[in-house]
């Protein structure tokens, strides 16, 4: 990726464990997806991101972990957390015996996954949905959120959750949906790495157009204001969080980015683009 670090990481697989010691050597390992899209759990998927343009897949099965491996840095001195993964954090800061501490965000990754825009189905994502809304899929959680045929874990199993996530964006974006509602995922354990999954693949996702003559009513219809707040919140949410690291300040931020939205609506130019105004406020204020 253009810098002077690397990342080593010693796979837990008979399939490729047997490779590399075939192999004799190190082996350069890409992301078997298009980038910025959903993460491959099986061969299939690989087939169906890449097809043509790879010679072999060596099928090892579905991936049991589900979600990538945990980055942690020493560049600086000490241990940061690059990307959270399918080691929780807890269990590495218990090994190290001492905190991980978080990087916050930077405009240049230097670990995979680090964009703020990565994951991402073709559908729209709402996250922390407690029901679907008319139209939409649903994904759930637990069983007080079982809406649905799908569900990352019905018992409520973080580890059993990782093992689905992509999994069930694979199945459920093939089925058409427009919009992909997502159940509340708590944020201890593997959670933190289900939400930052989540809240990127949010970011990166295409809303829908907004009809400017629905702009002029924001400021003066109430009604209007709540619909565009639930329409958009998923969203700015995502950008709170990537910026915090913290599911209450991002909450806490994403309502005064929406203050600072609905106060600014009169800046707007209407030969622009809507959404790339309304994220640039977000980020703005953000930094």
């Amino acid at each position: 990726a253009g810098l002077s670090s690397i990342a080593i990481r010693v796979p837990n697989h008979p399939v490729a464990l047997d490779l590399l010691r075939r192999f004799g050597r190190p082996v350069v390992g890409p992301s078997a997806n298009p980038s910025g899209k959903v993460s491959p759990t099986t061969a299939e998927h690989v087939r169906r991101h890449l097809g043509q343009m790879i010679a072999v897949i060596l099928d090892g099965g579905r991936c049991k972990v589900g979600v990538e491996s945990t980055v942690v840095s020493f560049l600086g001195g000490e241990p940061t957390l690059l990307r959270p993964g399918g080691i929780a954090r807890a269990e590495i800061e218990r090994l190290a015996g001492r905190p991980l501490h978080v990087e916050s965000h930077r405009e240049r990754p230097h670990a995979p996954g680090q964009l703020r825009s990565h994951y991402a189905p073709r559908a729209e994502l709402r996250l922390n949905a407690e029901a679907p809304r008319q139209g939409e899929a649903y994904i759930g959680f637990g069983p007080l959120h079982a809406h649905g045929p799908y569900t990352l874990s019905a018992s409520g199993d973080l580890i059993e959750a990782a093992a689905a996530l992509f999994r069930l964006l694979h199945d459920v974006d093939a089925t058409g949906a427009a919009t992909i509602a997502i159940a509340p995922i708590p944020h201890h354990g593997l959670g933190e790495a289900i939400n930052d999954r989540l809240l990127r693949a949010a970011l990166a996702t295409p809303g829908l157009g907004l009809d400017l003559a629905a702009l002029d009513r924001l400021q003066q219809d109430e009604l209007a204001w709540e619909a565009f707040v639930r329409r958009f919140q998923g969203r700015i949410y995502a950008i709170a969080y990537a910026y915090t690291g913290h599911p209450d300040d991002a909450r806490d931020l994403a309502q005064d980015i929406f203050l600072r939205i609905f106060k600014s609506l009169h800046t707007f130019d209407r030969r622009a683009n809507f959404q790339t105004w309304l994220f640039s406020i977000s980020r703005n204020l953000c930094i």
